[in-house]
């Protein structure tokens, strides 16, 4: 199936992350605390702080850091499903066919990342999907992911929306998938296309649908919900 062989490439990324800074472990930067002990401690920060995961401050614009060794992002275990919250008029936007169903995917490790994978119609009318494209929230921060040792910057500074974003494709990958990033009060928000039975530019295609799906990324801490 093109959107699972397409989001394959998607949590592999996020699992070479994983395993270069916490060693393979389900967390982004050191293990999680009980939902409980988050919970009580996120009450005693500011409503302006994103690691505060009760605000409900609109934090879509905050770029969250690397939390230090030994410590885990409080939002690690809080990937929430957001294939629901993106209408068929804005996949629509994206050059997608919201007839060809959504598939809600998970890397491995949970926590980690979180997603939703479409496609796109043949124009030839010859197969069953021309491309396939993933909007993708993770709790590694933008710098992580975009330097990673595969990763390869292609664009930096790319407006999506009041985001700034980068386009990258890891080595690991061919030219038929490229991927967009930006950083979040959670960790980044990623968007990827891959070409399959119709020739595309990729990364063009990752860019559109950013800009047609961001508006759909959580923008408040109480947003995720894990």
């Amino acid at each position: 199936m093109v959107g699972a062989t397409k989001w394959t490439y998607i949590a592999a990324s996020i699992v070479t992350v994983a395993c270069l800074f916490t060693g393979c472990s389900s967390s982004s930067g050191g293990t999680s605390s009980p939902a409980s002990s988050t919970t009580a401690a996120a009450q005693e920060l500011s409503e302006d702080d994103p690691n505060n995961i009760t605000s409900t401050k609109d934090m879509s614009t905050v770029t969250a850091s690397a939390p230090p060794p030994g410590k885990g992002s409080p939002y690690v275990d809080r990937m929430i499903n957001i294939c629901p919250r993106i209408p068929d008029s804005a996949v629509i936007a994206a050059g997608l066919d919201p007839s060809l169903g959504s598939t809600p995917d998970s890397s491995k490790t949970k926590g980690l990342l979180n997603g939703c994978t479409f496609n796109a119609a043949d124009p030839t009318g010859k197969y069953p999907s021309a491309w396939a494209a993933s909007a993708g929230i993770t709790s590694v921060a933008i710098d992580r992911l975009i330097h990673q040792p595969e990763a390869r910057i292609l664009q930096s500074n790319v407006p999506i929306g009041p985001h700034t974003g980068y386009v990258y494709r890891l080595t690991s990958q061919n030219e038929k998938t490229c991927t967009v990033a930006y950083g979040t009060f959670f960790g980044s928000a990623m968007f990827v296309g891959t070409e399959a039975d119709y020739p595309i530019d990729t990364c063009a295609t990752a860019i559109r649908v950013a800009r047609a799906l961001h508006p759909y990324i959580p923008t408040r801490p109480s947003e995720m919900s894990g």
